[in-house]
């Protein structure tokens, strides 16, 4: 037997100036606000929503990368609302989240990728993300993973990749501290 291997849908502009990315039960949306996961349970027609972002509090500027073949149709509502031929694309990009790092966050098959870029510099860099919406957040397999409790289940952050320069060299990259902040709900 054959396995098919599915590809990654399109990421494509929505209204406000957002860009979307809709795979079967989850919806990621990419804003000035961070990334927002609106997860939702076939099971008990409930949801979950979770939001990340940069802890730094600034504005951010989603931009679309890798452009894709073909265009995206979206019709929801009365046909006065469709939105036809819309452009397609296989990432976001966030620059300058802090000073010399940016945030490129890639669409895969069932999930979502992001990469750090920094630019070269000192070995050392902290670089934090709030999370919004989630339940509990934990540290696995030695920095490697994060675990990201929600109400409707678990999801987990693998694979950190972070690169320094031009030529994107990879560096060590590892998830190091939690902290809870204000709110019940944001960490």
């Amino acid at each position: 037997m054959r396995r098919i291997r599915r590809a990654a849908q399109p990421i494509f502009p929505a209204p406000a100036g957002r860009l979307v990315l809709r795979d079967g039960d989850v919806s990621a949306f990419f804003g000035r606000d961070g990334v927002t996961l609106a997860l939702h349970d076939r099971k008990s027609s409930g949801g979950w929503a979770v939001k990340w972002r940069p802890a730094a509090p600034i504005d951010l500027a989603p931009k679309p990368t890798g452009d894709l073949p073909g265009k995206v149709h979206v019709l929801v509502g009365s046909e006065e609302s469709w939105r036809r031929d819309l452009p397609a694309y296989s990432g976001v990009r966030y620059d300058e989240v802090e000073p010399g790092i940016d945030i490129c966050v890639d669409a895969e098959p069932r999930a979502v990728k992001y990469s750090l870029y920094a630019d070269a510099g000192p070995a050392t860099r902290t670089f934090r993300l709030r999370y919004e919406g989630v339940e509990e957040l934990k540290i696995m397999d030695g920095g490697s993973a994060l675990l990201v409790r929600t109400g409707l289940g678990d999801l987990r952050e693998h694979g950190l990749v972070a690169y320094q320069g031009e030529e994107r060299r990879p560096v060590s990259a590892f998830y190091g501290e939690v902290r809870r902040t204000a709110g019940s709900m944001t960490w």
